[in-house]
């Protein structure tokens, strides 16, 4: 997810995400929001709906918080510290959701499919082009340049 978009989950939802601060060892927030921009919406939906969660927890030390936020073949992967049965029925629903929606525009149907600049990823249709679009340019961009030293040609493939 762009900073843009990461800096206003973290500037909305701080006690939510106050693991952002942590090391590596301890979290996995310090890496952001793992997963495309198209689930933007998927994430603030989440975000509000745990912090009304959290907001009825009375102790900060044992209050609800997410460590970890990526996308995992298709589907997004919400890590929880301190999570009652509420909370994860939140991040289901999350998940169900994630699963018909475009990573990268947030379209709706979107199915699994294999991106060309990635492995797996749930992509729509128009997304599924540009990406074939953008990775064919590149391989002709590719074969087109040649180098040319003293005595040899070399054409790089």
């Amino acid at each position: 997810m762009n900073t843009t978009k990461t800096n206003k989950l973290y500037e909305s939802f701080p006690a939510l995400y106050r693991e952002r601060t942590m090391t590596l060892a301890q979290s996995q927030m310090p890496w952001g929001f793992q997963c495309g921009d198209g689930w933007f919406n998927i994430v603030w939906e989440l975000s509000e709906k745990l912090n009304s969660l959290a907001l009825r927890d009375d102790s900060v030390e044992g209050s609800l918080r997410v460590n970890e936020v990526r996308a995992e073949e298709g589907q997004l992967v919400v890590g929880l510290t301190n999570a009652a049965p509420d909370a994860r029925d939140v991040v289901e629903h999350a998940q169900i959701k994630s699963q018909f929606t475009c990573e990268l525009c947030g379209h709706a149907p979107s199915y699994l499919r294999k991106h060309p600049d990635f492995y797996q990823r749930v992509v729509c249709g128009r997304c599924m082009k540009k990406g074939k679009k953008r990775s064919y340019n590149k391989n002709l961009k590719r074969r087109s340049q040649s180098f040319s030293f003293s005595d040899v040609v070399v054409e790089k493939r």
